[in-house]
């Protein structure tokens, strides 16, 4: 029985592709119909094929190009969140400062008034 490589393509479909590395009711055939995925056999001629492999790194380059943007603009907004965080570090660091002398400043007063009253 010999059935062309459309064949195996729509009964994969139909039975839902490739499932943990087989194709249901294939059997022995899986074999023939891996080779004929694999190889890249199609109806396509090799001109046709190339300018579909020329499309699809075109289509890949741009894919990959979008994601280092992405992840550029991804490290970017990050450093900007670390700069921001260190600021309101240092701004706390110094409104605690503040309150310690406040604070320290608040207790020599009443020492000394203890001391002036007695």
């Amino acid at each position: 029985m010999d059935v062309c490589y459309s064949d195996y393509r729509t009964w994969s479909q139909a039975v839902g592709g490739v499932q943990h590395g087989r194709v249901y009711g294939l059997g022995s055939q899986a074999y023939t119909y891996e080779w004929q995925t694999s190889a890249g056999s199609s109806s396509f001629s090799p001109s046709t094929q190339e300018a579909l492999y020329t499309q699809q790194i075109a289509a890949l380059t741009a894919e990959l190009e979008q994601v280092r943007k992405s992840q550029a603009d991804w490290q970017m907004q990050m450093q900007q969140q670390q700069a921001e965080i260190q600021r309101q570090q240092a701004e706390m660091l110094e409104e605690m400062r503040k309150m310690r002398e406040h604070i320290s400043s608040g207790r020599s007063t009443t020492a000394d008034e203890e001391t002036d009253s007695e």
